[in-house]
């Protein structure tokens, strides 16, 4: 559990990290100094979550009706 939290304390701090350069200096700038880190980040994050919004809760919800 201790490896999780570190993990995530690693990550989110990465991310306030990724998401103020980007308010700063803009995207350009912050792709240039992050590189696919960055672009794999924001994939990644849209992908959980249309894949949540628009597939897992439509079919639970589908299926406690049927």
């Amino acid at each position: 559990m201790a490896k999780v939290e570190i993990w995530k304390g690693k990550v989110m701090k990465q991310m306030k990290e990724m998401a103020l350069s980007i308010k700063n200096d803009g995207l350009r700038a912050s792709f240039k100094r992050y590189g696919w880190r960055l672009f794999s980040l924001v994939v990644a994050y849209y992908l959980v979550r249309d894949t949540s919004l628009y597939i897992v809760i439509p079919y639970l919800v589908a299926s406690a009706w049927l």
